[in-house]
């Protein structure tokens, strides 16, 4: 009784010649166009269901995957040739057996970028015979074409974008606020002065300047001041309230700097009187130099000290109760003053 081939393996059969025939048409249709294809290396393991099956998988493999010579030719007919191609490439196949009927097939695609890589099973156990050769070679050719469309995908060279300047913060330490430039300053200071004959006088000052230029100015001043004497006694010679003016000039740092030094020069009148009846106010005249320095508080605002040493021009000298003479402004003169003054 004669053997029949089983419905399944009849109709696998019949779909595989169908697709040799479709393959065979669109290879036709195709004869003038066509890609060149990367160098292939096909290496088949030995089965050990068919022995046979290892050499025919290993020319269906060759016929299916190998580059063709005819497509995207430049010229025609016999002259035609292929461009040359833009992206290396080299592709290894290779077919293990996870089992008798069930193959591993394992492509691998080399590039002058990088490698691509990709792997499928596939069961013969339900395809004929003779199909089972052209369905692995169908799965490597499917295989070898999207790995090979992924490369040239990648060749691909994307625009560099200019990376944005980086952006620039500037912090600068926040200084003491710098007034601009005065046009004059006031301000009021607490002053004492020392005589070494013996009078001792504190009290505040109004002071006014007007810059010459930056680094010079010129001012004026006028106070009151609380005398004490220490070498008269209280019931020989008492002194009245004592009244100071003065002119006088600086020279030192930009007055529009927030902190600075000066050297100072004035002439001073001492006007000076005793509590007696009828005592009349008696001037000295006091030719001072020192030294200055501020501070910038908030703008236009100065923290100011000074230190000053003199000689009278002019002494002053009082008559006490017993009728004596005693010299009230005379000798060396040291002063000292601190206070706030203001820019205009």
């Amino acid at each position: 009784m004669p053997l029949t081939e089983p419905a399944p393996r009849t109709l696998v059969a019949g779909v595989l010649g169908a697709l040799l025939l479709a393959r065979a048409a669109t290879a036709t249709a195709e004869e003038h166009r066509c890609v060149r294809g990367a160098p292939v290396r096909i290496d088949v393991a030995p089965s050990e269901a068919d022995p046979a099956l290892a050499r025919r998988v290993m020319e269906q493999m060759f016929s299916e995957v190998s580059p063709p010579e005819d497509k995207d030719c430049v010229g025609d007919g016999a002259n035609a040739t292929a461009p040359a191609s833009t992206l290396h490439v080299a592709a290894t196949v290779t077919v293990s057996w996870l089992a008798p009927l069930k193959a591993h097939i394992a492509l691998e695609l080399k590039t002058d970028k990088k490698p691509y890589a990709a792997a499928r099973d596939v069961d013969l156990e339900p395809i004929d015979d003779e199909g089972r050769p052209l369905a692995l070679g169908i799965a490597a050719a499917e295989m070898l074409e999207a790995l090979t469309e992924r490369a040239e995908a990648d060749a691909v060279e994307k625009p560099v974008l200019a990376a944005p300047p980086p952006s620039v913060v500037v912090h600068i330490d926040d200084p003491v606020p710098v007034a601009p430039t005065p046009r004059a300053t006031m301000g009021s200071l607490l002053a004492v002065e020392h005589y070494t004959a013996g009078l001792t006088l504190i009290g505040p000052d109004l002071r006014a300047s007007a810059p010459v230029s930056s680094h010079v100015e010129i001012g004026a001043r006028v106070g009151i001041r609380s005398p004490s004497l220490t070498l008269v006694e209280a019931s020989e010679l008492r002194l009245a309230p004592v009244y100071v003016t003065g002119l006088g000039a600086q020279v030192g740092s930009d007055q529009s700097s927030p902190r600075g030094f000066a050297a100072k020069a004035a002439v001073d009148a001492v006007w000076v009187s005793s509590t007696q009846p009828g005592s009349k106010k008696e001037v000295g005249v006091v030719a001072r130099v020192g030294m200055g320095a501020w501070e910038t508080l908030a703008p236009r605002v100065k923290f100011v000290v000074e230190g000053s040493v003199g000689l009278p021009l002019k002494d002053v000298d009082l008559i006490g109760n017993s009728g004596e003479s005693h010299t009230v402004v005379g000798g060396a003169v040291f002063g000292f003053g601190v206070g706030i003054v203001v820019s205009f």
